[in-house]
């Protein structure tokens, strides 16, 4: 039966009976769970909301004897995933139905559509409520959500009465009717559609009945390229929503017909060019009602249009994250009506104009990641209603206005990386803080923000620290003027570069701190006992590992380190004063020496949540007198060498949900299931050169090896297995896996197994994801501060057949990377008949007999395939363009030597293809007809160097390789081949030239390459173009940051045109043509040198235009006739040599 949980603040909820005046009858059930609640914690578990503020149990039939009732409200709940009953189908007089977030799961019962008098029906999937925490902030959490799915949806147009439909979050992958259905109920007047997985949408319906339609919201379903025109025909349309759905067709005019229409969103999808491309749509009588505009978050460039001000009613305009450069138009200065200004993350210029003073209404101003200069205009100090002001990270110079002072609304003021002088106003208080929060109560300062960036944008491709260290953090000391904020429950300092200061004592004396974040910052020294007197404090970060992520400027990221700092502990028992602390990380400080952590920080027993990765953890004790830390809910020890034998105290943590060690438990059952025993992806070395047997010793400390017992088994409710990354030393995958019923997730990969792979495997009916790869690669950081990758050896992995994977019948990742596949002959039949596989990893697998065609297809919903290395020439499958969503294609390495098939063209969904290191040769023009068709539209990535391509440069390329941002060819590859086949054993340049020019493109390099304006990364490295001078046209890419032309048999003087190029970091014209020959006797021979070409400068003043220049080589490049000369901007790496 019901079992009505109330505990944790039930005010918030709604719950009551209501009867009819007239008849005494039950109409109105209302048992609404909280959509906000109020905790005494920082940190919250999802068993708190789980246990204490909400319904759970059988929802008992027993509820039909209410026969009149009306309306049932049920949202908010914790029904486990059980399913809707068919008998609320029976409740005859229902208008009303609320389902929504109550954790109901499986198929949603056609009896719904038995409900005829029913008006409103909400049966949203997405479970997030607010949690209001005891020092003033409020968040966002997300109760686990279930596979809530539709199977069709005729039912519906049974619902003649219905006006208002959510199903947002509900799974509607497989209702192909969806369209038709909704269309057979015209009496909708609000239809919510987000995140429904929505299938096969028509742009046009053949008769539109949702006249009446007042909201449509389809948010977040990928329905592009083009936007349904039947959208554009419910004239009574006041709220659209068509954001996250990757449409990239201009938007119809029709839309400007849309007159009663107030709010717009198409943020986050892929409309690209220019924005005045846009003006036509927006014309008519679509100006006159218009209050809120999302373009966000698209690929829109140019300068921003003065028709935005022409949108007298607009209450919200946001066009962030777009490429918009420019000066802001003073014309937005009309919108008296607008109170959400974004216009951040883009690329406009110029001051901020006066006139946005003007906006009298405005409460949220946002400029930030721009390239505004000038002073902040004094008129912005009359935005009397603004309570939010973001600046930061502009070019912005002079004072602070004192009109600022006058905003008596502000709450949240940005002004950081700027160029900004002066005092700070008084009125603003004595802050040198560029993030001020108050409370809503008294006024007071109770929260200061001074973080970092955890990602940051850089003009080049190689970057230093000094580039970090000046302009994107904070590095001065930190002034004990701070204490002046005697009210402060929050302060964060993450994300700096502090340069090894010592964290200053005076933060101890902060009364009611509650939050202290110094994480990443670059602090040194030892952490001060003074912080054990924050004695509310709830939250305490340390954390020293100070990674970022970086993006370049050919839009790629990487992650880098910043310089760590000796942080160090000496003793901890000044914890033990921290009463009220819930959150403790302390992750890659040093410990060594604090032979007291377990004793101190068993004396805090309120923590929740202890990090101590990689800490250098001394004297582990197997147990401790007596355990306090009762309450911990997560531990991390992760990296601390702390075996042979776990310490025992770890599992008296009764509450544990996740353990380091790997263990996790279910929210709601207490079973195990999840656990993680990884092995490290990377180890430290004390030397710099490292042999197998020291790299395997230091694996071997830090990773599980020897026998798995059965008793796992015990196990029986695991979802999650993971024993990746360790030293099992050949041992045979142990049959019993296949007797976990429950299992989902099972990675095995990089973990020394050998021998069979058990078919056993094939009994894991429910298992999505499987990993296998033997690659045994891992990365070695030296005692020298470098880091290298190693390869461990391999065991024989091996497979017999493939049969049993058929039996998988819910697996979409298989990877089998370097498993011996060799003799699994029925490899392409058994994976053909796993139809749910989206992502297929099958490199290096020695596959054999490859069938060009299969009698059918089934894997139609496959999206990533990777058979590089397998030697599965010559003759493409084709098979592999039967797959069309397919995303990311791999097929390098595979001695391909037939044409590709045309039928690539079709790939419309491909991103990524690799042909590189096979044998296609010939006229590179040869390959037109196989990348025609709308594999144009998304291909971002190309790779087909190594091969043997000959000829012109084609001019067809445009569209090949794109910019994720604005479609754009950002990058050409047309490397050639650095090694050659001799058919025999002693080979004469006459014979390696032939074999050469058969593998490398010649002659004129077209002009119309320059139709590439936007290319970044140019590569015709290693071909033959036969003593030609380089093109001076080549020194007309403005945008070009990637050019290497080496080994490509240039001839004559380097054009001085190449110093137009002021965006270049990277140039290479290497003149040196040794090569690789492989001869027939499988000796490969080095240095197998062609004749160069006369490649010469006759001066290098035009360097010095190449501001920014890091990596320059001229090897081989005949210098004799110039002087010496140095670009300043080269501090990285510059080759000159014979």
């Amino acid at each position: 039966m019901w079992r009505p949980q109330i505990g944790l603040d039930w005010g918030y909820a709604f719950v009551g009976i209501h009867c009819s005046n007239k008849t005494g009858n039950v109409v109105k059930l209302v048992l609404r769970g909280p959509s906000e609640v109020q905790v005494s914690s920082l940190i919250v578990t999802y068993s708190e909301f789980e246990d204490r503020s909400c319904i759970s149990g059988e929802i008992n039939p027993s509820l039909l004897e209410l026969k009149y009732l009306k309306h049932l409200d049920l949202s908010i709940n914790c029904f486990g995933g059980r399913v809707i009953p068919k008998f609320i189908g029976s409740f005859e007089n229902l208008r009303y139905l609320n389902l929504s977030a109550s954790g109901l799961g499986g198929r949603v019962p056609h009896e719904l559509g038995n409900l005829s008098t029913l008006g409103y029906l909400d049966l949203n999937n997405n479970r997030v409520i607010w949690v209001n925490t005891s020092d003033d902030t409020s968040y966002p959490f997300s109760h686990p959500n279930y596979d809530l799915h539709v199977d069709r949806l005729d039912w519906l147009s049974r619902l003649s009465s219905l006006q208002y439909l959510d199903m947002g979050s509900v799974n509607l992958s497989t209702a192909v009717d969806w369209q038709l259905s909704i269309n057979m109920v015209p009496s909708i007047l609000n239809l919510q559609l987000r995140y429904c997985q929505l299938p096969n949408i028509s742009t046009s319906l053949p008769h539109v009945n949702l006249t009446s339609l007042s909201t449509l919201d389809l948010l977040g379903n990928e329905l592009g390229p083009q936007i349904p025109t039947w959208v554009f025909n419910s004239s009574r349309l006041m709220s659209l929503d068509l954001g996250y759905n990757h449409f990239t067709y201009l938007i119809p005019t029709a839309l400007g017909n849309l007159c009663n229409l107030q709010t717009l969103n198409l943020q986050e999808n892929h409309f690209n060019g220019e924005i005045n491309r846009f003006k036509e749509s927006f014309q008519g009588c679509i100006k006159s009602n218009l209050e809120d505009l999302e373009f966000g978050r698209n690929q829109l460039s140019g300068h921003l249009p003065d028709w935005l001000g022409q949108f007298i009613n607009l209450k919200s305009l946001s066009l962030s994250y777009n490429s918009l450069s420019g000066p802001i138009p003073p014309s937005l200065g009309r919108l008296s009506s607008l109170r959400e200004l974004d216009l951040s993350y883009n690329s406009l210029s110029g001051p901020i104009p006066p006139s946005l003073g003007r906006l009298s209404s405005l409460r949220e101003l946002h400029l930030s990641y721009n390239s505004l200069s000038g002073p902040i205009p004094p008129s912005l100090g009359r935005l009397s209603s603004l309570r939010e002001l973001y600046l930061f990270v502009n070019s912005l110079s002079g004072p602070i206005p004192q009109s600022l002072g006058r905003l008596s609304s502000l709450r949240e003021l940005y002004l950081s990386d700027n160029s900004l002088s002066g005092p700070i106003p008084p009125s603003l208080g004595r802050l040198s803080s560029l993030s001020i929060y108050c409370s809503n109560k008294t006024g007071n300062v109770v929260k200061l923000v001074l973080r970092g960036p955890s990602e940051v944008q850089a003009s080049s491709l190689i970057v230093t620290y000094s580039d970090f260290e000046d302009r994107s953090c904070i590095s001065s000391e930190i002034n004990p003027s701070l204490l002046e904020l005697k009210y402060l429950k929050h302060l964060d300092l993450s994300i700096n570069c502090f340069g090894g200061r010592v964290i200053p004592k005076f933060i101890g004396s902060f009364e009611n701190l509650r939050y202290l974040n110094l994480s990443a910052s670059g602090f040194g020294g030892r952490v001060p006992h003074e912080l054990g007197n924050l004695s509310t404090l709830g939250y305490l970060d340390l954390n020293n590992n100070r990674m970022i992520w970086v993006n370049t400027s050919d839009d790629t990221s990487y992650r880098f380190f910043h310089l760590n700092y000796d942080l160090h502990v000496d003793r901890l028992d000044w914890l033990s004063r921290l009463s009220s602390l819930q959150y403790l990380d302390m992750g890659s400080v040093n410990l060594s020496t604090t032979v007291d952590w377990q004793l101190s920080i068993n004396m805090v027993s309120s923590i929740l949540n202890l990090q101590l990765r990689y800490c250098q953890l001394p004297n582990i004790s197997t147990s401790l007198p007596h355990v306090n830390l009762t309450s911990l809910s997560t531990l991390d020890l992760f990296g601390n060498e702390l075996g042979p034998q776990i310490p025992t105290w770890v599992f008296n943590s009764s509450r544990l949900m996740s353990l380091d060690l790997g263990i996790h438990c279910s929210n709601k059952t207490g079973h195990v299931v999840k656990l993680i025993l990884r092995g490290p992806f990377k180890i430290q070395s004390s030397s710099p050169i490292a042999t197998h047997s020291d790299l395997e010793a230091a694996l071997n400390r830090s990773s599980i090896s020897g026998e798995i017992n059965p008793s796992l088994l015990e196990l029986k409710y695991l979802k999650q297995l993971d024993l990746s990354i360790n030293c099992f030393g050949g041992r045979v995958i142990p049959k019993f896996i296949g007797s976990f019923k429950n299992l989902r997730y099972l990675n095995l990969s990089a973990s020394g197994f050998g021998g069979r792979v058990p078919h056993e495997l094939g009994n894991l009916s429910t298992l999505g994801y499987l990993d296998l790869n033997n690659n045994r690669m891992i990365w070695v950081n030296t005692s020298d501060d470098t880091s290298y990758s190693f390869s461990l050896p391999n065991h024989d992995f091996h497979v017999d057949r493939l049969d049993w994977l058929s039996r998988l019948s819910s697996l979409q990742y298989l990877d089998m990377g370097s498993v011996n596949l060799s003799t699994a002959v029925d490899w392409q039949l058994s994976i053909n008949m796993v139809p749910s596989i989206l992502n297929l990893q099958l490199r290096y697998c020695q596959l054999p007999n490859i069938s060009t065609s299969l009698p059918h297809v089934n894997l139609t919903s496959l999206s990533t395939l990777d058979l590089s290395g397998n030697e599965l020439g010559p003759q493409i499958p084709t098979w592999v363009f039967d797959s069309s969503r397919l995303m990311s294609l791999d097929l390098g390495y595979n001695h391909f030597t037939y044409p590709i098939p045309t039928a690539l063209g079709n790939l419309c969904s491909l991103q990524t293809l690799n042909l590189q290191g096979n044998h296609f040769n010939g006229e590179i023009n040869r390959f037109k007809e196989s990348f025609q068709g709308c594999i144009k539209s998304n291909l971002e990535d190309l790779e087909l160097g190594s091969n043997q391509l000959s000829g012109h440069l084609p001019d067809w390329w445009a569209g090949i390789h794109c910019s994720n941002k604005t479609g754009h060819v950002v990058k050409l590859v047309l490397r050639g081949s650095s090694e050659v086949q001799s058919s025999s054993l002693i080979a004469t340049y006459s014979d390696f030239e032939a074999a050469f020019n058969r593998s490398c493109i010649s002659g004129e390099i077209n002009p119309s390459l320059l139709e590439l304006k936007y290319l970044k990364h140019l590569d015709l490295s290693i071909n033959c173009f036969g003593g030609r001078v380089i093109p001076k046209f080549i020194g007309s890419f403005k945008n070009l940051i990637y050019l290497n032309l080496s080994t490509s048999g240039f001839g004559g003087k380097v054009p001085h045109e190449l110093g137009n190029l002021s965006t270049l970091s990277y140039l290479d014209l290497n003149n040196d043509l040794g090569m690789w020959v492989n001869t027939s006797d499988g000796i490969s021979q080095h240095d197998f040198g062609v004749p160069t070409y006369d490649l010469h400068v006759d001066r290098l003043d035009w360097l010095s235009r190449l501001f920014s220049l890091q990596y320059l080589d001229m090897g081989s490049v005949d210098l004799a006739s110039q002087h010496f000369y140095v670009s300043p901007s080269c501090e990285f790496d510059i080759s000159f040599y014979p």
